[in-house]
């Protein structure tokens, strides 16, 4: 029995780092304190998709969402409302202990130039770069609302 233990456990350390990455290619997220809840963007059949998430610095100090990108769109920004009234902007502060909802009727995360429909089932990766905090990569489901 010894002789198939050293074998059985040197398996389950390999498979355990075979699927480690996949830990940090989540659907939710916390990094240094901010914690991003359920990450989802609604199906599109244009250039350009919102995604949605609430977000909540857990720090004792104030932290910035500086950047977010994504390889299926050619940028990403943040932006608040529709069409040619819409407002970008360059950052969004997150104060300590306030929950921020990226929402479609508020500040969302505006993908640019995608390069491919989006359909309710689809994944794609997004990376939100905080300051400080540093970066996260979420998993973003399609979804036709939210909620799986």
């Amino acid at each position: 029995m010894t002789s198939l233990r050293r074998p059985l456990i040197a398996l389950l350390v390999l498979l355990a780092g075979a699927f480690a990455p996949l830990a940090a290619f989540a659907h939710s997220a916390e990094v240094e304190g901010i914690k991003i809840g359920h990450a989802w963007a609604p199906p599109t059949s244009g250039e350009n998709a919102a995604v949605y998430m609430p977000i909540v610095n857990d720090r004792s100090d104030a932290v910035t969402l500086v950047s977010a990108t994504t390889p299926v769109a050619e940028s990403v920004v943040l932006r608040k409302g529709t069409g040619d009234d819409a407002q970008v902007y360059d950052a969004l502060k997150l104060s300590p202990g306030q929950p921020v909802s990226l929402a479609e009727w508020a500040v969302h995360l505006w993908l640019q130039g995608i390069d491919r429909e989006l359909q309710a089932g689809d994944r794609f990766p997004l990376t939100l770069t905080f300051e400080p905090g540093g970066a996260v990569e979420l998993e973003i489901i399609v979804e036709d609302s939210p909620g799986h």
